[in-house]
This record gives C-alpha cells, structure tokens and sequence, in this order.
C-alpha cells in the first residue's frame, strides 16, 4: 500500500513534469508556427519573382 506523503509526493513530481512538457510543447508550437510563417514568405518572394 503506498503512504499518503509518498503518494502526494508522486503527484507533485508529475505535475512538475506535466508542466514542463505543456511548456516544451508551447515553445515547438510557436517555432513551427514561426518557420511555417517564413517559409510562406519566402513561397510568396519566389513566386512575385517569377
């Protein structure tokens, strides 16, 4: 049976975690988003010089 100080300690640890991952993801997201946003400027440059 595990003990309520560890228990609570186990869920703070993942909650940490879960923290540091959702921060992860929103720093990829917002690099995407920013590489998706100049790789279309970069389309669009090609394209008027054509």
């Amino acid at each position: 049976m595990i003990k309520l100080p560890d228990f609570r300690d186990s869920v703070s640890t993942l909650e940490k975690e879960l923290c540091c991952l959702k921060v992860k993801r929103d720093e990829i997201v917002s690099k995407m988003d920013e590489n998706r946003e100049n790789f279309t400027t970069v389309c669009l440059e090609f394209q008027r010089e054509k």
